[in-house]
């Protein structure tokens, strides 16, 4: 069993992880989360509370955070979530085995936050964060080795633990400058809206650098037959005539311009054309399509098409 001190401190670090996290959700969903972490320290602060009320717990927060984002699955609904597991994972921790879980699993909260905000108050409440966690940790190591009676000051654990740091920072820092890094994470939550080369209906000058260091792929073509020298491979998609000084966009006026006639060339290609998922409607062909899939209209400049879900889209061009 933990004794009262170790506890503290273990409560200490999972709430410490837990704030920088929480001032990136929602401002209702962190006091909700907030309020809810501090009940839940207070009553489990002698022992783990039953089974049956930390699934309750565990369920109704998932079904608070999954309706305040919007039942939207992507990064910021999957931090939400972390903070709410957070925030209850105090009610299963009564021994040494399970104060060591909470505290690892609360260094999980700060790094998710860099995720959503790389702003000097997420560092700095990061970097006491992981102090207390460390702090935390050599506490229970003490715990675990009978010198828990050994009275340190705070000052010298948390030296101790800067220390540690110090020790393992240079191969750290070789691992990060030395070893290569994936050009895309493990995961699959959709990151946020940037610059990206696929299909905007909006373009800032700015974002230039940003798209032409990206090689993420926008769509992939398959073609059926006969394959188009790259040099011709020329694709034509939305066109951005006004400019308001900062963003082009295109001109709303363009919407009400009839479709060019198109006229059929000695030079014909069958090809699909698979897009990206997006939040865009706009499609791209080559050259000027002879005919459309379904669903979609041609424009004066570009096509649209009104199921925005990634699909494989069928066409021929002239």
């Amino acid at each position: 069993m933990l004794d009262p001190h170790s506890r503290g401190w273990v409560l200490l670090a999972a709430l410490s992880c837990l704030l920088p996290l929480l001032l990136q959700v929602p401002r209702p969903l962190a006091i909700w989360l907030g309020v809810t972490a501090l009940v839940v320290a207070v009553l489990a602060r002698r022992q783990a509370l039953p089974g049956w009320l930390r699934v309750i717990a565990a369920l109704a927060l998932a079904a608070v955070v999954m309706v305040v984002m919007g039942f939207n699955l992507g990064r910021d609904t999957g931090c939400a979530l972390l903070a709410a597991m957070l925030a209850i994972k105090p009610a299963e921790t009564s021994g040494l085995r399970d104060a060591r879980s909470l505290v690892g699993f609360s260094l999980f909260a700060p790094f998710a936050t860099f995720l959503l905000d790389q702003g000097p108050l997420s560092l700095v409440l990061g970097l006491l964060a992981a102090t207390l966690g460390l702090v935390a940790l050599q506490r229970l190591a003490d715990l675990e080795s009978g010198d828990v009676h050994r009275a340190l000051p705070t000052w010298r654990r948390v030296a101790s633990a800067w220390r540690m740091v110090a020790i393992g920072l240079p191969l750290a820092l070789a691992a990060f400058w030395l070893f290569p890094r994936l050009a895309s994470p493990l995961w699959g939550a959709p990151e946020r809206a940037q610059a990206r080369p696929g299909l905007s209906d909006s373009m800032t000058p700015g974002e230039w650098i940003e798209m032409l260091t990206d090689d993420t792929p926008a769509a992939r073509v398959r073609f059926f037959g006969r394959v188009p020298p790259k040099e011709q491979m020329y694709w034509r998609g939305l066109v951005m005539v006004h400019f308001d000084g900062r963003t082009w966009i295109q001109s709303p006026a363009v919407r009400y311009f009839p479709a060019p006639a198109v006229a059929l060339g000695s030079s014909r290609w069958d090809y699909e054309l698979e897009l990206e998922p997006t939040d865009r409607e706009q499609l791209v062909a080559l050259d000027l399509p002879a005919m459309t899939p379904a669903g979609a209209t041609l424009g004066a400049d570009c096509m649209r098409h009104r199921d925005r879900s990634p699909s494989g889209l069928a066409t021929r061009s002239a």
